[in-house]
């Protein structure tokens, strides 16, 4: 490969890696202002009321609501469950 080649990768590379960050960012900017909506409380009150174990946890939702169910009751039970964690997990 040239040089010059090698040179206009890495700058792709760079734009990539500022635009990432610039995603992150605007994704948590002020993520917990405004209260839960219904959703995410749904949400939370299924991966966690009455769930003492992952098994629990899906079988209150019937297919893929089951999985996901799992997920969240794996990460809130790692990071707990903030507003910004209950958030942080898209749909």
């Amino acid at each position: 490969m040239s040089e010059k080649g090698a040179i206009s990768n890495f700058h792709a590379y760079i734009s990539l890696i500022i635009i990432a960050i610039i995603s992150i960012s605007l994704r948590f900017r002020e993520l917990t202002f405004n209260s839960l909506w219904v959703d995410e409380i749904t949400r939370l009150r299924r991966a966690t009321t009455d769930s003492n174990t992952w098994e629990i946890a899906m079988l209150q939702d019937p297919a893929l609501y089951g999985m996901s169910n799992w997920l969240y009751f794996h990460v809130f039970s790692i990071f707990g469950d903030s507003d910004l964690v209950v958030r942080s997990i898209p749909d």
